[in-house]
């Protein structure tokens, strides 16, 4: 009796010892700077790396499921069933390093996946709130859907945060306002500096001068002017002094400035 219960005891151990080998092995890293719109992590370029091991003697057809899920509630999943049009096939003992997740962005197409906590349409427009978040990658066996790794946590990405920061807001001089004086009176340019950023933010002050043309868009003009009338970078206080150091502002003409705030 002793013997027969030590021989199933070895045949548990050794079905729970399968039962826990993965057939393939998935790391994922996602490096900053990170964004809030999903699409972002699956178009090319991006700094994210996927590592796919087989450790079978079997190739393997693969269909990988992915999730986006936050701190927050929101998580969005690759619907189960899916299938693509092109499996992953991995070689018998082969790793495969991936530099983009471009080829898997129809994964989250709005037919193929499921969204809680957010809309399609609020992942389209608006982007992902602020939370922290994971991507995370599980293979299954395409065609029969039997699952070739590890669940959560394992194949997942390091934490992503996300968080939003409050630009900058010009106080003086305000829109449409006439300096007067000499050019030996200095302007003090201030606005409120922006609001969410780790440490402080640094500013870069740009100042264009307007043609001549009333229906001309300020922001448009200081997208497109290369060489601008005057800026300064890394500036780390709200406000700037604008000197007889500086290009002499023209009687008569119009400006427009902009302040840009960034993460030193």
């Amino acid at each position: 009796m002793n013997r027969v219960l030590f021989f199933l005891l070895l045949l548990t151990a050794g079905a729970f010892a399968e039962a826990l080998a993965q057939s393939v092995t998935i790391n994922l890293n996602i490096s900053p700077p990170f964004t809030p719109y999903l699409a972002d992590y699956l178009s090319p370029g991006r700094p994210v790396t996927l590592q796919l091991r087989n450790n079978t003697r079997e190739t393997l057809s693969l269909t990988l499921l992915l999730s986006f899920s936050g701190d927050n509630g929101v998580s969005i999943r690759t619907r189960p069933g899916y299938t693509p049009v092109r499996p992953l096939v991995l070689n018998p003992g082969e790793v495969r390093l991936l530099k983009s997740l471009e080829e898997f962005r129809h994964h989250f197409d709005d037919d193929n996946l499921d969204a809680q906590g957010i809309s399609p349409d609020q992942l389209r427009s608006g982007g992902l709130p602020e939370g922290s978040y994971q991507l995370c990658v599980q293979a299954v066996e395409s065609g029969t859907g039997r699952v070739l790794s590890f669940g959560e946590p394992v194949g997942c990405s390091n934490w992503i945060q996300i968080w939003y920061v409050e630009p900058p807001t010009l106080i003086y001089p305000a829109e449409n306002q006439t300096l007067g004086g000499s050019r030996s009176q200095p302007i003090m340019f201030t606005w409120a500096g922006a609001v969410g950023v780790t440490g402080g933010a640094v500013y870069t002050f740009r100042l264009v001068e307007l043609p001549d043309a009333p229906d001309l868009n300020p922001n448009a003009y200081l997208d497109a002017v290369t060489v601008p009338f005057f800026e300064q970078h890394r500036i780390r206080q709200p406000r700037l002094l604008y000197n007889a150091s500086q290009p002499p502002l023209k009687p008569g003409r119009r400006y427009a400035c902009r302040v840009t705030a960034s993460d030193p």
